[in-house]
């Protein structure tokens, strides 16, 4: 083993095999599936802070074991297999929240490594196409009415789909690791600090206008020989905190963030969908952003949508989970909408999450990142800035750190000096580096917002391959004035299996079923909910507190019922909502009243949000924002903010597209403004 100890390997193995038990025929046990390998490696992959957490994970589950077993000496290792599924059982089960969170977090981390093995993957379908970055040949022959392994031959005699293949160029201006050999100095007009939605428009949009740009990313650059179909991986490689990172507070919420060139778009499901109405009104009522409007932002999302690519996804790449979310939504008397993406050339492979491997979603390591280098940019990756340089109440510039990629190994300095610094570094990056640097006014890192969403598993009697086919391909937003949106989803085998639940033999028997589910999720406004950034001195991860109010979790419930009754419209029977305290499993339409008008509270509910806005709050007034309407930062000259942290409440949709057009705006301000 590379990481795990011969004492922690075996506590594995008992988890393991708790999870997915030998049986006589079937799928693989935990030990055949080599799933105590495959964590071993994704901890030495993990930093140092979250290696050490999942490995003191697994001791709690051993050592906590004597109170079960009422012998003050007894350890899970020594435990026969019923009595180790009871003591998880035992956790599953609990009434006590945190019990129940640390149970689904074990229970993630087995499926990954479960999911890692190649036969378990064989059996359950999720590479039943002869290319799964291409299925859709494959998922037309079974429509047809052929078996899978009949359409797989067929499919894979069929000329191979042409890739769109958008990935950046190792060119001049473009610094990678291998690229320093000592420390970096440089100096710029505009220095920028993040390469996500905000930083990259922003940096594209200052180049255009002659100002010179450099560009830091935190993350290395990834191309196709660097994406994989694991999520685990994925997580763990290029994701802040390992992919990790959770709430505090009401609510243990994931919540992940990504620390590679391109930012978000590189592993989000490109979404392009304009803020509401409602939203822009609050943003102008209730902080003074008289500039927000829609007829103020029309010019700037038409240019950002333009140049992005942003299309309906094509009808031939939905699939059986987008089309019978369609079909669901028609027969319960809702509407569902082809979603906008910035996409060129999409094959249907449902990886997103991963990182297109074909080379067609326009992320902006592939559309905003070459533009500027074309224009004479400099991009400088697997670099962290550490702290902004103040002088005299302006800031100058940051300092940061040379960071081997995937490690945290620091291997230099580097200082980057300019007229002005931007700040993209995302929610929870901005405040903390502003934090860290001795920016203390209380408004810094205050009103976290994010979007609670949920998710619900639906079995069909038919295969619906739910990894293939567009990863989000159609949306509902008739309920989007009452701060709900429903949607379509695919991310990952392991991470959706979550909504299934139980362990053992009956979650291996379901697995089988896998290739019949729908996966559907839905998020709501967070208008009821706040949290908070807080740097930590000598604490290796941000301190993120989050509270989940009774009108957002009365959303998700609602959201949920309403996905179980579109769920048994189209033919479901069994649909699996989540939701603690009420039946696991619903088998018929007439149980979805009592889902829906149960008294719950926040913890029953499960949920997770990659959409958060709000940390660094724009507004006409001082108190109670960080920024001024232009992104300016109060209390201190040219420092700018330009990543949806600027946003002081939800926009009411995915947030995307509206911060490409705040940063296509910012972009005009700040080059007249310093011309």
């Amino acid at each position: 083993m590379a990481v795990l100890t011969a004492d922690e390997s075996r506590i594995l193995k008992v988890l393991g095999q708790a999870m997915f038990p030998r049986e006589a025929q079937g799928l693989p046990d935990g030990v055949d599936a080599r799933l105590v390998d495959y964590v071993d490696g994704l901890l030495e992959m993990a930093l140092p802070a979250e290696r050490t957490q999942l490995r003191g994970m697994f001791q709690l589950f051993d050592r906590g074991y004597a109170a079960f077993a009422g012998r003050p000496t007894a350890r899970l290792v020594e435990a026969d297999a019923e009595d180790a599924a009871a003591w998880l059982r035992s956790w599953e089960e609990s009434p006590v929240y945190t019990r129940r969170m640390l149970f689904e977090a074990l229970r993630s981390v087995c499926l990954m490594g479960y999911f890692g093995h190649p036969e378990v993957n064989a059996q359950v379908g999720v590479t039943a196409a002869p290319d799964p970055d291409a299925p859709m040949a494959f998922l037309r022959r079974v429509a047809q009415g052929l078996g899978e392994q009949e359409a797989a031959e067929q499919a894979r005699a069929e000329v191979p789909a042409q890739r769109a293949d958008h990935f950046v160029p190792r060119t001049e201006g473009l610094f990678e690791f291998a690229d320093y050999q000592g420390d970096v100095r440089e100096h710029c007009d505009a220095l920028v600090v993040g390469s996500g939605p905000g930083g990259a428009i922003l940096a594209w949009r200052l180049a255009q206008q002659g100002q010179k740009v450099i560009l830091v990313e935190a993350g290395p650059v990834m191309r196709k020989e660097g994406l994989t179909r694991d999520g685990g991986h994925t997580m763990t490689r290029l994701m802040w905190d390992s992919g990790m990172r959770t709430t505090r507070g009401g609510v243990i919420l994931p919540t992940m963030q990504a620390k590679v060139l391109g930012g978000g778009s590189l592993i989000n499901s490109a979404i392009c969908l304009r803020p509401s109405k409602n939203a822009l009104a609050s943003w102008q009522e209730d902080h003074g952003l008289e500039d927000m409007t829609e007829q103020a932002l029309a010019p700037h999302f038409d240019a950002v949508e333009a140049w992005m690519g942003v299309k309906p996804v094509d009808p031939d790449v939905q699939g059986p989970r987008n089309d019978l979310f369609t079909e669901a939504c028609r027969r319960v008397g809702l509407t569902a909408t082809p979603i906008l993406r910035n996409e060129d050339g999409c094959q249907g492979s449902g990886g997103c999450l991963f990182g297109c491997r074909n080379g067609a979603k326009l992320s902006h390591d592939r559309r905003g990142v070459p533009e500027l280098l074309a224009l004479g940019g400099r991009v400088y990756t697997s670099i962290v800035a550490d702290k902004l340089l103040l002088r005299d109440g302006r800031v100058a510039g940051v300092e940061g750190h040379i960071e081997e990629p995937f490690t945290g190994r620091r291997t230099g300095f580097a200082r980057f000096t300019a007229r002005y610094t931007v700040l993209a570094a995302g929610v929870i990056g901005t405040p903390i580096l502003c934090q860290k640097s001795g920016l203390t006014r209380p408004e810094i890192g205050a009103n976290l917002r994010l979007h609670p969403s949920t998710v619900v598993a639906g079995e069909l009697d038919q295969p619906v391959y739910p990894w293939y086919g567009a990863a989000q391909g159609v949306h509902c937003l008739d309920m989007l004035d009452y701060g709900i949106k429903l949607e379509s989803l695919w991310a990952d085998p392991a991470l959706m299996a979550f909504r299934m639940p139980s362990m053992g033999k009956a979650l291996k028997r379901q697995l089988l079923r896998y290739r019949n589910m729908l996966i559907w999720d839905a998020w709501v406004s967070g208008d009821d909910s706040v949290g908070a950034v807080r740097y930590m001195p000598g604490v290796p991860r941000p301190a993120i507190t989050f509270d989940v109010g009774p009108a957002d979790v009365r959303r998700l419930q609602h959201a949920t019922a309403t996905l179980a009754e579109m769920m048994f419209a189209v033919g479901a029977t069994r649909v699996y909502p989540g939701i603690h305290g009420l039946p696991q499993v619903l088998h018929s339409k007439d149980e979805v009243p009592a889902l829906r008008n149960a008294p719950i509270d926040h913890h029953a509910m499960p949920m997770g949000s990659n959409h958060v806005f709000g940390s660094m709050a724009m507004g006409a007034e001082e108190q109670g924002h960080a920024c001024d309407p232009t992104g300016a930062v109060y209390g201190v000259r040219d420092l700018f903010v330009c990543d949806t942290s600027l946003m002081p409440s939800s926009p009411g949709a995915n947030p995307m597209l509206t911060m490409w057009a705040i940063a296509h705006r910012m972009g005009g301000h700040l080059a007249e403004r310093y011309a």
